[in-house]
């Protein structure tokens, strides 16, 4: 799910995921991502994934009044046999207008318990924009 939400982040240039990207502080090659759909297209999609986040299926989480935009796109799978199970996911990335993270969540929520995927990755993305923020504010002057 991230990779596919990190193609549309990237104007339809697919990434190589990278598991490892760093050993005992030395940085590993990122391989070069390769182009596996048009920009426009890509483009269009990431537009589609915005509204889902404005005003669809994700809007409780990432609606209006947010300093940040995000892209995303919910699922639900629910089954009731042999035992009730809620599958509830989430991809997408943000800022929308110059991607700096992506996100894939996937939970199995039983009946006594909810969280949607789109819940946790607001968390997920308020947290990682926060530190953008307090990292841009302690650099140094000069």
């Amino acid at each position: 799910g991230a990779v596919v939400a990190a193609t549309f982040a990237g104007d339809g240039k697919q990434p190589t995921p990278t598991l490892i990207a760093e050993i005992d502080g030395t940085k590993l090659p990122t391989p070069a991502g390769r182009r596996v759909i048009s920009t426009s297209h890509a483009r269009e999609v990431a537009k589609m994934m915005i509204g889902t986040c404005e005003g669809g299926s994700a809007a409780k989480s990432f609606g209006r009044g947010r300093k940040v935009t995000t892209a995303g796109k919910t699922g639900t799978l629910s089954k009731s046999e042999p035992f009730f199970m809620e599958h509830s996911w989430f991809v997408g990335f943000a800022p929308a207008e110059q991607p700096e993270i992506v996100v894939s969540v996937l939970f199995g929520n039983s009946e006594n318990w909810h969280l949607r995927g789109h819940e946790a990755a607001r968390r997920l993305i308020d947290r990682a924009t926060r530190r953008e923020k307090d990292r841009k504010r302690s650099k140094p002057r000069s």
